[in-house]
């Protein structure tokens, strides 16, 4: 269920604090409710002071003079005249961000610790400091502590600085424009299950790229820290334009859906290491490797961050980029490793058989991926195929490692076997395409790493990315595997039809 809220439009944020009507306000022990509060509620104080002319006018812009004449206790820090001098009044989205960054609920008066943060209507997190000159989130107080029937007002000498999330960034500056209308393209209307009632359906805002299990995280939210890597447009087409060639689809079910199939993914490749669930602080080589949030793993940090510029958001560090120092085997373009013991994706052909064997210490032969192998046997013919999922649409060199006979006992080490290698992948057509690979002779005590296919080229990616997984309605039954490589001995009067098969790399020639 689609449960997590990115953003809620301000008429549902007005709705909510209305529901708060139950809740029994926790006023400071320096302003008791025993005292005789004005008959005046924050609105009718604020609208009264001809120096708050100019945020009566913004407050009204957006709706939120309702807010300040309600039973709620708030908190207002309003801006003077002269500090909004500047301001567009046909930007709603500006006028949005000043009035929910000057605002908080329940009453926040000067007496409250200064280490103690107040959360403002936006989430986020603002406090007092005093070096001489009494401040709030670091503009000046000018008037302190007014008392008002649902309230407390001060009012303060400039726009308290508004601090952008992660996300806000990338939304408010058109140099990242791309990275932005990317992810908000996947932006949708979804029916709250928790706001909704049996009276009203409520709507929300929903993007599942902003989520945490199949997306980049909460980089929205003011209640997760995170570090981003925030790409300029000009580092975003220049990723683009080496990443897509390697995310071509197949063209039977059209060149448009191929095309829009190829830039969704390739987009999703230069999203998906762009986020980190730490704060990542100079200096960076104190960090062995770094996992994103979709966990690729990036091992040579200091390049990853050469040249950026940090920026601190109200959820994070932001490091702004003009080049994204991607190596394409920790992030976009990884090596394919199949264990051949895993029976996900492995099919045992015609009529041979095949176990699962252990090695442990004091064994003939030790050196085995994950202790285990395959062993394949056959009459005449031991073959065995495996599924290669994620193949891209590039070169790869394919290797496979076998266990040598000695394994078995000294007796076997003279067993000899020759295997050989066919690859089945998709054509541009959507049409099966067969290709033979080198043979390889295994015998003897030492471990044999065939090169079963040097610099073999697919011609279209099979790969399903996170957001089709995300879909409730897709199963791993849904996600055809259209790329196989069978391995084969057959018998002969110098060769047994058997081996042991241990791993299969696809390294990926970029």
């Amino acid at each position: 269920m689609k449960n997590r809220i990115s953003s809620i439009w301000p008429g549902i944020v007005l709705l909510l604090a209305a529901i708060f009507v139950s809740c029994k306000d926790d006023w400071d022990s320096h302003f008791d409710r025993s005292e005789n509060l004005p008959d005046e509620n924050l609105w009718e104080i604020i609208r009264s002071e001809a120096s708050l002319a100019s945020f009566v006018k913004v407050v009204e812009a957006t709706g939120y003079d309702s807010l300040l004449t309600s039973t709620q206790t708030y908190t207002v820090w309003a801006p003077v005249n002269d500090a909004l001098s500047g301001i567009d009044m046909n930007d709603k989205e500006e006028l949005l961000r000043i009035v929910n960054n000057h605002i908080a609920r329940y009453s926040n008066s000067t007496a409250m610790p200064v280490d103690e943060s107040v959360v403002m209507l936006n989430g986020k997190r603002l406090m007092y400091a005093s070096d001489g000159t009494l401040t709030f989130g670091s503009a000046t107080l000018l008037q302190k502590d007014r008392l008002a029937s649902n309230g407390i007002l001060h009012t303060v000498s400039e726009v308290i600085p508004y601090s952008y999330n992660l996300y806000e960034y990338a939304q408010t500056h058109s140099d990242y424009s791309e990275l932005y209308d990317f992810i908000s393209s996947f932006n949708e209307k979804v029916v709250s299950e928790e706001l909704s009632t049996s009276l009203e359906i409520v709507y929300i805002d929903y993007n599942p790229l902003l989520e945490s299990i199949y997306g980049i995280g909460y980089v929205q939210d003011e209640d997760s820290t995170y570090t981003m890597l925030l790409p300029d447009n000009g580092a975003w087409d220049k990723a683009y334009e080496q990443i897509a060639p390697y995310f071509k689809a197949p063209t039977h079910n059209g060149q448009e859906y191929a095309d829009s199939l190829q830039k969704v993914q390739a987009s999703l490749a230069i999203v998906n290491s762009l986020v980190y669930r730490k704060l990542v602080e100079e200096p960076f080589a104190q960090y062995d490797s770094l996992v994103s949030t979709t966990g690729t793993v990036t091992h040579n940090v200091p390049s990853l961050f050469a040249g950026t510029t940090f920026i601190k958001g109200s959820n994070g560090n932001i490091y702004t980029t003009s080049a994204l120092n991607y190596e394409p085997l920790d992030t976009w373009n990884p090596e394919i490793v199949i264990e051949c013991e895993d029976e996900d994706g492995r099919t045992v052909n015609g009529s041979s058989t095949a176990f699962v064997r252990t090695v442990s210490v004091g064994d003939n032969f030790t050196d085995v991926s994950n202790n285990s192998y395959l062993e394949v046997t056959g009459s005449d013919q031991a073959s065995v195929s495996f599924q290669i999922p994620n193949i891209l649409s590039g070169k790869y060199e394919v290797y496979v490692d076998f266990v040598p006979p000695i394994v078995d006992g000294e007796e076997f080490e003279t067993e000899r076997a020759q295997v050989e290698f066919e690859l089945e992948y998709m054509n541009t057509n959507g049409r099966t395409k067969t290709s033979d690979g080198k043979r390889a002779t295994v015998t003897g005590t030492e471990k044999v790493r065939a090169t079963a296919f040097t610099g073999v080229t697919m011609p279209v990616a099979n790969y399903y990315d996170n957001l089709w997984w995300s879909e409730t309605s897709h199963t791993a039954a849904d996600a055809k595997v259209t790329t196989t490589l069978t391995v084969y001995a057959e018998k002969t009067s110098k060769n047994v039809a058997k081996f042991r098969i241990d791993k299969i790399r696809f390294v990926p020639v970029n």
